[in-house]
């Protein structure tokens, strides 16, 4: 749960109100009586690649108006009115919107806020890291795999991929993206639709629906002709 370092980012001065969002504006965790509205937090996360455009409109949040003060693109917007201010502060996951009333000096609250970032943005890389040696280290498993299946005659070529269509192992020279994988993929729960489609094209090639199970298998033919299936 991430609602322990919102309350103890409140309670060590770090800001007087806020919340974690995720991208869309979907609270993960707020202090109590911080009333910003979802579209209110979208509408500021919207100016994220620009935030300088944010000075033409302004914002509001919690229905109180600010000014846009200042940031950096694709990380920070601070907006800001007489008596209080809002840090935004992004990673590749989420926002933190921290609010800060007069009691609290802005350098203080958005300082605080970047070195909470900073973190997260590091444990994100780290986890890309691990997540791209871990697919590395599932591939070198299942390519002898498909390599036997290829030696001895069980397929062509091929490969086996994730149910977003994203290559685990394939044989040399099997040439289908992962969007035309995905593709067929997304028709399993109903086969039938791909002839309604036209079939599907896998590497280039076009093919025919020919036959399958629901969950369990989809197989296509090259159009027009008696060799090729997928």
């Amino acid at each position: 749960s991430w609602q322990p370092y919102v309350n103890h980012g409140i309670a060590i001065g770090m800001a007087s109100a806020g919340g974690i969002y995720d991208l869309q504006g979907n609270p993960w965790a707020t202090s109590a009586g911080f009333a910003a509205k979802g579209s209110e937090i979208l509408a500021v996360a919207a100016h994220f690649p620009d935030p300088p455009g944010l000075a033409k409109t302004g914002a509001t949040v919690a229905g109180v108006r600010y000014a846009f003060a200042g940031g950096e693109p694709n990380r920070e917007i601070y907006i800001r009115n007489k008596v209080s201010g809002i840090v935004f502060s992004r990673c590749a996951t989420c926002m933190i919107v921290a609010f800060h009333d007069s009691n609290i000096l802005p350098a203080t609250c958005r300082c605080a806020i970047r070195k909470v970032m900073e973190y997260l943005r590091r444990g994100e890389q780290e986890a890309t890291t691990s997540a791209r040696e871990a697919v590395a280290e599932v591939a070198k498993a299942w390519q002898p795999y498909i390599d036997h299946a290829v030696n001895s005659g069980i397929v062509t070529e091929g490969g086996i991929f994730d149910l977003n269509g994203q290559k685990v192992a394939t044989s040399g020279g099997f040439e289908a993206t992962p969007s035309e994988i995905a593709t067929v993929i997304n028709h399993f729960a109903a086969p039938t639709g791909l002839a309604a489609r036209g079939g599907a094209v896998i590497a280039g090639v076009r093919y025919a629906f020919a036959d399958g199970f629901p969950n369990c298998e989809i197989y296509l033919r090259r159009d027009g002709g008696s060799d090729g299936g997928s």
